[in-house]
């Protein structure tokens, strides 16, 4: 028997592909998805209750129209799917790191924001302690998304517009056709062709692109969850979600006690070093995962530095320069390259989701293919240019 024949295959229903796949099944494309495990799993970089979102962004302000196009997507997602997706509280940027690329942002697109310096910042968040001299920026648009409810709609809405979803089935290889489609072969013996494929597996991307093994670097995520002293300091209605960073030090970001979720999320970006995502260690190595974060909240959060209750672990998957990787493979056009959203990409999961989905129905998308496409990284970075002379 022949294989089932799609116009477009995607591998990975995580943020972006389940975004992906949620737009070329509205369009009425015959689409399928492949997930290795189920959609909203624990194993990637987009599992748990809480994400943030914020406009005044200090990645760069190249990121605030697809961020607009995203937060009106949040609403439309959340009247087809009939289910809360965010949660406005707004955003906190603390530290002249963070408030000199938000504050950037915010001023070339107009975005409201507000200044405000150490003593006005602990009157109005009296959680927070402040140092001396540091600035704050607060947007009061930001706030928290539900990742695993999103994903979760997309892939509903998907399938309620004729996508075919395959879950737990693991995608082994891809081989291009020599009719310009694509083969997919899985570990449930099954063969699948399509004329595009997306391939969004996150941080097992230079599994299925030997290519990338050298620009997508994943890297060992941790979180924890702590018992404030005085929880009352520390609702939404108290203190927004955040994002800290001191001149020279580590980047840290957090959550006020949300969703009937016990604690204070705080968590910190880490520093290099890469992982396997097959073999990440996902156990909590006790003190030596919460001392980092212990101590930043003994310094920032006083109050919130209560018993541990439970940790976390996830993936980054990080580029060279800290941006993200959507592109059309250079040699095989038929094929779409996501991941490696470096830390802050679910945001932004909408708009990667229709830049995907317009590169397999079109083969271009002028925006991301400018900011985002393999030729933008600097060859000059240790590693880059061997790894994209690989694809010649």
């Amino acid at each position: 028997m022949a294989p089932a024949r799609f116009e477009t295959i995607v591998v990975g229903l995580g943020a972006h592909g389940s975004a992906a796949l949620y737009n070329l099944a509205k369009w009425g494309s015959r689409v399928l998805g492949i997930e290795r495990w189920e959609p909203g799993h624990p194993n990637g970089s987009h599992h748990g209750l809480t994400r943030i979102t914020r406009q005044c962004y200090a990645e760069g302000a190249a990121y605030v129209p697809l961020l607009k196009y995203s937060f009106a997507a949040y609403k439309a997602l959340e009247r087809e799917s009939k289910r809360r997706l965010f949660t406005r509280t707004g955003v906190l940027n603390v530290g002249e790191p963070l408030v000199a690329g938000a504050l950037a942002s915010a001023r070339e697109h107009g975005l409201p924001h507000q200044m405000l310096d150490a003593n006005q910042a602990e009157a109005r968040f009296p959680g927070l302690r402040v140092p001396d001299g540091c600035p704050v920026l607060f947007e009061e648009a930001g706030g928290i998304l539900e990742p695993e409810a999103m994903v979760a709609a997309h892939c509903a809405v998907a399938a309620y517009h004729g996508a075919t979803i395959r879950t737990r089935e693991r995608v082994l290889s891809w081989e291009p056709l020599g009719d310009g489609g694509v083969a997919v072969v899985t570990d449930a013996g099954a063969r699948y062709e399509a004329d595009r494929l997306v391939l969004s597996p996150g941080a097992w991307i230079g599994k299925l692109v030997p290519e990338l093994a050298g620009l997508v670097t994943p890297q060992r995520v941790t979180v924890g969850w702590f018992q404030p002293l005085r929880p009352e300091l520390f609702t939404p209605e108290r203190l927004p979600v955040w994002l800290l960073q001191m001149p020279g030090e580590r980047h840290l970001y957090g959550f006020p006690i949300f969703g009937g979720e016990p604690g204070f999320k705080i968590g910190n970006f880490p520093p290099d070093g890469a992982t396997d995502p097959d073999t990440l260690d996902r156990a909590w190595r006790g003190a030596a995962d919460e001392a980092p974060l212990r101590a930043a909240l003994e310094r920032f959060f006083p109050e919130a530095a209560g018993p541990f209750l439970r940790g976390g672990v996830c993936m980054f998957a990080n580029t060279p320069d800290g941006h993200f990787l959507v592109d059309t493979h250079p040699r095989y056009p038929q094929v779409v390259l996501c991941s490696a959203c470096s830390g802050h990409g679910f945001k932004l999961s909408p708009a990667i989701g229709l830049a995907l989905a317009e590169l397999a129905r079109h083969g271009s998308c002028e925006a991301f293919e400018k900011e985002m496409g393999l030729h933008r990284l600097d060859p000059a970075r240790p590693g880059v240019a061997d790894a994209l002379a690989k694809f010649q």
